[in-house]
């Protein structure tokens, strides 16, 4: 018997489409994070009175920010671990968050060919993840 047989796959992938929508939702609240908006001096200075006045509630702010980058990270690679095809299925949904009739259309896939593709994606990085569910 494999590994894979010991899983129970439908919450497995249950469990890895719960996880992609939490990164999903991490990626819109931290897509716009890398540009600076207003006077580059002005935020320059607030950043070093912030790294030199810090206390315990700016460094949480800090450690939280890192910790979710880290997860948006750990999700990125463990995409960039699967086929090309399931990683494009997963790029569209997930990361340019089209709907699933859209994606139909879009990948030129029946509906069908696509929900396996996903099914077999999100249990991959499931196990990536190592975030699967083990049977009774």
């Amino acid at each position: 018997m494999s590994y894979q047989d010991t899983l129970d796959r439908k919450a497995t992938i249950k469990v890895a489409r719960r996880e992609l929508n939490h990164f999903s939702d991490l990626l819109k609240l931290h897509e716009t994070s890398s540009y600076n908006v207003g006077s580059p001096s002005y935020d320059s200075i607030t950043t070093i009175v912030n790294y030199l006045n810090y206390d315990q509630k700016q460094l949480e702010k800090i450690i939280k920010k890192d910790k979710q980058f880290e997860a948006i990270m750990k999700v990125y690679n463990a995409i960039m671990k699967l086929s090309e095809e399931e990683m494009q299925v997963i790029y569209t949904r997930y990361i340019l968050q089209y709907k699933n009739e859209d994606l139909d259309e879009i990948l030129g896939y029946s509906e069908r060919k696509r929900r396996r593709i996903m099914n077999n994606a999100l249990f991959n990085i499931a196990i990536i993840l190592h975030i699967e569910i083990k049977k009774d």
